[in-house]
């Protein structure tokens, strides 16, 4: 599967804003850009359109199938970055082909103020990389580079001992109809799994698709996850709504070969609810077994 990812810095006045969650805020701005971008009929909703080959609707509006969860992008804030906004657009199968279809909208956030808190905040687009760090865009340069996407890395390493998955972002899922509360290894291997193949089947042209085996569940696991309260305000909808999860740590002793691919994939895809805010973003350590 391809993807690419563009790293966008922001500079603000008021760094305090930078302990809030800003995933949510960009993806508003960025979505009224891209309908102010591409929309033809400003005035009706998508559901009314006529137009079906909108880039707008494609992107931002459009169900794939009977779910509407998952889309083919996610908008990540790195909070570690305690100097500027730093806020990854991680494009994901097609629409990696065709970044030029969000990157006027992402250029033109800095025309709208952030609103927070009862106040708005203006930011200046510095620069922009892409995932290898290479400039794509620098605010003295306005000259653009070609964006490439990549191959995701990921292998069936059979010498695995132990893989431990750390979670920066809340981890949201849902069991029988309910939010889970406390962390369940075989929902979080279904959520992935099920996400994986979402994005598969509706965003990429992969033949091989994969599925959840008995054998993925044999792993002896240890976990430590903790709830974390997400918030998410909606102009649209007038309202705010939670969108937490859990955070901590997955260790899972002797996984199975194809899991480790599997898990390998969601660090660049992400799992569970609200990804496209930002939710479910892991990293993996491994330690494999030590050659004789």
């Amino acid at each position: 599967m391809e993807y690419c990812v563009l790293k966008c810095y922001f500079g603000v006045e008021d760094l305090a804003i930078l302990d809030d969650d800003l995933s949510s805020a960009i993806r508003g701005i960025w979505g009224m850009n891209l309908k102010r971008s591409y929309c033809l009929q400003r005035n009706i909703n998508c559901k009314d359109c006529t137009f079906e080959q909108c880039p707008y609707y494609a992107i931002f509006e459009k169900r794939y199938g009977t779910n509407d969860e998952y889309r083919p992008y996610i908008i990540y804030h790195n909070q570690n970055n305690k100097k500027q906004i730093e806020v990854h657009f991680i494009l994901l199968g097609f629409l990696s082909q065709h970044y030029d279809k969000v990157l006027l909208p992402i250029l033109q956030i800095e025309e709208r103020p952030l609103r927070l808190r009862g106040r708005r905040h203006f930011i200046t687009l510095d620069r922009i990389i892409d995932q290898n760090n290479k400039i794509i865009l620098d605010r003295n340069n306005r000259d653009f580079s070609a964006i490439k996407a990549s191959k995701m890395e990921a292998s069936k390493a059979v010498n695995v001992e132990k893989i431990v998955l750390h979670f920066e972002t809340p981890l949201r899922m849902k069991y029988q109809g309910r939010f889970v509360g406390e962390f369940n290894f075989e929902v979080f291997l279904n959520a992935l799994i099920r996400r994986l193949k979402y994005i598969q089947e509706h965003f990429t042209e992969d033949e091989h698709i994969y599925s959840l085996k008995p054998e993925f569940l044999q792993s002896q696991i240890k976990h430590d996850f903790k709830w974390k309260e997400k918030v998410r305000k909606s102009n649209r909808q007038g309202q705010k709504m939670s969108i937490g999860g859990l955070i901590g740590s997955l260790v899972i002793e002797k996984p199975h070969p194809e899991l480790v691919e599997i898990l390998q994939i969601g660090e660049y895809i992400q799992v569970g609810k609200q990804t496209s805010f930002g939710n479910g973003k892991y990293y993996i350590e491994m330690e494999s077994t030590k050659s004789k």
